[in-house]
């Protein structure tokens, strides 16, 4: 969030990139989140993973929708595919977007299942 400043809100940080993004069009404007998440034990760390969501682009303007606070990138991230921003998709269009989010669930279910979960219990 430095890009806006150190005390830069949302909407300073979202009228901030779409500024920084003015000269750049149509395949220029693509964007992907990358999200890791490490999962640790009193400082021993046990997992880590680091996943790539869906190829969108950074819209020209924000939606009406409300942003997610803190996640407002989510308010100008657009994916042409279903002409609606990240936010507004479904669950089955985040499924076939092999969402990061989704795919991290899975990633952490599965670790506490097979190190933490009796077998047949879950």
């Amino acid at each position: 969030h430095r890009f806006a400043g150190p005390v830069a809100d949302d909407q300073e940080r979202t009228r901030r990139l779409l500024e920084l993004m003015e000269p750049y069009h149509g395949e220029q404007r693509e964007a992907i989140w990358v999200e890791g998440l490490c999962l640790a034990d009193r400082g021993r760390i046990l997992a880590s993973w680091e996943l790539t969501g869906g190829t969108g682009v950074i819209a020209e303007t924000p939606s009406d929708t409300p942003a997610i606070p803190g996640f407002w990138v989510f308010s100008v991230w657009h994916f042409p595919q279903f002409g609606r921003i990240y936010n507004q998709l479904t669950p089955e269009e985040l499924e076939s977007l092999d969402d990061h989010w989704i795919s991290l669930r899975r990633l952490l279910r599965r670790y506490f299942q097979s190190h933490f979960v009796p077998s047949g219990r879950y």
